[in-house]
This record gives structure tokens, sequence and C-alpha cells, in this order.
């Protein structure tokens, strides 16, 4: 099992750097309309709090 994914990685664990290879292919396509919702919501952050400040709050 893997510690980060199990939250049991901690400062004490010694790291062996090995690793269980994967022939599974990232989906990229849902990486990138991941990141462009993240930055879609941090724009509409960003407006939301120009507004505000512009109206006084």
């Amino acid at each position: 099992m893997v510690l980060y994914e199990s939250g049991e990685l901690h400062p004490e664990i010694e790291l062996t750097g090995k690793f269980k290879h994967s022939e599974k292919q990232a989906d990229v396509g849902a990486v990138m309309r991941e990141i462009d919702a993240a930055r879609d919501a941090d724009n509409v952050r960003r407006l939301l709090r120009q507004a505000a400040k512009a109206d006084g709050r």
C-alpha cells in the first residue's frame, strides 16, 4: 500500500526509492479540466473580491 495515499507517511518513515510502475494511461484531458475548473473558480473569487472592494465592503 502506498503510504502517502493511505495517510501513513510521516517524517520517521525511511524512504526506499522503490515504486510500483503502472502501465495505466493518464487521463490528461481530465487533469486539464480540473486545472481549468480551479482557474475559473479562482477568477470568480477574485472578481467577487474586487466588486466587494469597489462597493466599500
